[in-house]
């Protein structure tokens, strides 16, 4: 029983995310606030109607927790490709109109998107980034928890990561 309600609450959280969140406008914040308030949610409930118990410890039940969690970091990979676009897309966007382009018409068309503008922006408004006055750049706080957790979920996980 408690794998359903485990996936119905993945189900739910994916729902409300789409409903109430443009992907556009999400960051990884928000996310994660988001899903541990889910979760305290599953596991406030779970507790309630006894599919969880300190007595009674079953292996099942910690798959289930196990499940969710790694779908949430799924979630979490994944989300960046939902709310930026990246050069690749715009390479093959390009080539699907023009067939074939010469590189340094390619590289202008690149360089009209300004995606380091686009995407320096996204990192200041998700506070992952801080710029001085002497225009130098640097991780933010955030930035470096989020970095830290990244590298090591990609360690953990035998992620290898170029982009």
């Amino acid at each position: 029983m408690f794998f359903f309600i485990n996936l119905f609450y993945i189900i739910i959280f994916h729902i409300f995310i789409k409903i109430f969140f443009n992907f556009q406008n999400i960051s990884f914040k928000k996310i994660f606030y988001l899903y541990l308030i889910f979760l305290l949610i599953l596991l406030f409930f779970s507790f309630y109607f006894r599919y969880l118990t300190f007595h009674k410890l079953d292996p099942i039940i910690f798959l289930n927790l196990l499940m969710n969690i790694l779908v949430f970091f799924c979630y979490i990979l994944t989300i960046g490709l939902k709310s930026l676009d990246s050069p690749s897309y715009y390479i093959i966007k390009y080539l699907e109109t023009n067939k074939t382009s010469d590189v340094k018409m390619l590289y202008n068309y690149l360089l009209e998107k300004n995606l380091l503008d686009i995407r320096f922006n996204k990192l200041i408004e998700e506070k992952m980034i801080n710029i001085s006055k002497n225009n130098e750049v640097s991780l933010s706080n955030s930035g470096k928890i989020f970095t830290n957790f990244m590298r090591g979920l990609s360690k953990l996980l035998n992620i290898k990561n170029d982009g």
